[in-house]
């Protein structure tokens, strides 16, 4: 039987996991540990009977309206896209919204010429650009039409034929 781990255990660290020294950071770790301990509270008291696993504290409570400010306008610059230059302790979920670790997540899991292309799509108007006037290579799109009896074994179909393709896939479903 594998043993369990205890969840806080590595979050409950004296330092960030950075290089980087700077003061702000103790504050960060401070949040950090207090996040967690919010979160895993239930660890702590593990010989009670607890029915109730709900976090402490809501996790609006440790948004920062100015640091979500500043990744929001970061993930809006097409230069900082380019270089890939995010900073590091963007990584803990609490300094932000959802919505913005969703922008995150398009910026570093997909390549440079998606992230540009849905930067350009989210807010400029690109409908009446000319091909000389882009700002970024056009993707290769492939259409395929799936029928929702076979919906399982089409996709897979579908996934593979464009595994080592950087082409996107649009998916229409037969007589729809």
């Amino acid at each position: 039987m594998k043993p369990i781990v205890n969840p806080l255990s590595q979050y409950l660290t004296p330092k960030l996991p950075l290089d980087i020294s700077d003061p702000s950071f103790e504050c960060l770790n401070l949040m950090r540990i207090i996040f967690y301990l919010s979160r895993f509270w239930f660890v702590v008291f593990k010989d009670a009977l607890i029915c109730d696993y709900t976090p402490i504290l809501n996790i609006s409570d440790f948004y920062n309206a100015k640091i979500a400010g500043k990744i929001s306008r970061q993930l809006q610059d097409p230069l900082m896209l380019i270089a890939g230059q995010i900073p590091t302790w963007i990584e803990h979920p609490f300094l932000c919204t959802f919505e913005i670790r969703m922008a995150l997540f398009h910026v570093l899991a997909l390549d440079r010429d998606r992230a540009l292309q849905r930067l350009l799509d989210t807010f400029f108007d690109t409908s009446h650009a000319s091909a000389s006037e882009r700002l970024t290579p056009r993707l290769e799109r492939r259409k395929v039409i799936i029928s929702r009896e076979d919906i399982l074994r089409q996709a897979e179909s579908a996934l593979n034929n464009v595994e080592n393709s950087r082409a996107v896939l649009e998916v229409q479903y037969e007589n729809e």
